[in-house]
């Protein structure tokens, strides 16, 4: 949770877990950016849950691949996701990823990735940038339903900029 930010740009930020009763395994590092500009997420066989809900999903490729992708959300809009921040193209912090979980917030919305596999190379916690497109729809009506997960050349292509 981010609760502020001084003027040379220190964040203050806490931390809160939610768990199920039971054991919890405590964090052991906050959050961090990936170094690498190149740094791939690789979702395999990826599941989503918007605010809890399971989302049904369109056919689409057993992994999806790349240093960005983005998610349909039927009613929210698509969202652009990479591991790095770029500013001058609007991204923020939006969530953080870590094995093979990733978890985003939109709008006072929570949306959680769940896949069979880790989601990025290493074994820390890492941020997630974003970008949310309200307008976009998919090309072909009768996916409209249903969420989707892609892929572009470039993460300016994906904002149509």
């Amino acid at each position: 949770m981010h609760l502020a930010t001084a003027e040379k740009g220190v964040e203050l930020i806490d931390y809160i877990q939610f768990a199920r009763k039971g054991k919890i395994e405590p964090r052991i590092s906050a959050p961090k950016d990936f170094y690498d500009e190149t740094a791939e997420f690789t979702l395999k066989n990826p599941r989503l849950r918007v605010n809890g809900a399971t989302q049904n999903s369109t056919a689409f490729p057993d992994t999806v691949q790349g240093t960005m992708f983005w998610i349909y959300v039927p009613g929210h809009g698509r969202y652009v996701l990479t591991f790095s921040p770029h500013p001058e193209l609007g991204l923020e912090r939006v969530g953080e990823l870590t094995g093979n979980h990733m978890i985003v917030a939109f709008g006072g919305n929570l949306y959680r990735v769940d896949c069979r596999d880790r989601i990025a190379a290493g074994s820390g916690v890492y941020n997630v940038y974003g970008f949310r497109d309200a307008n976009w729809k998919p090309p072909d009506p009768k996916n409209g339903g249903t969420f989707m997960m892609g892929t572009s050349p470039s993460l300016a292509t994906s904002l149509g900029r």
